[in-house]
């Protein structure tokens, strides 16, 4: 019973250090959005042209999107873990 609980231990420390490295490239990118609004001007900025307005609206949605689709990445990796950890975990219930 103890090894038992040995590995399911060591599973979920190997599934905590996983979480651990997305929740890293998740500060990266938290990061990087707090720098893009520091750049925001506080009062009405001035664009020479349509083109400069197209391309920071462009570079901003980018970074957005990037952000978002790495926060859905995170979810599905702490889905994937519970999953695997409630598996293992019934498997035992089972063997008992």
């Amino acid at each position: 019973m103890e090894q038992e609980i040995t590995e399911i231990i060591h599973h979920m420390m190997s599934s905590q250090q996983q979480i651990a490295k997305v929740l890293e490239a998740e500060r990266h990118i938290v990061d990087h959005i707090a720098k893009i609004v520091n750049e925001i001007p506080d009062q009405f900025p001035s664009f020479n042209d349509m083109e400069a307005i197209v391309k920071n609206t462009s570079e901003v949605t980018k970074t957005i999107s990037s952000y978002l689709v790495s926060l859905a990445d995170f979810e599905e990796a702490i889905a994937d873990n519970l999953t695997a950890v409630m598996m293992e975990l019934q498997i035992k219930d089972e063997g008992e």
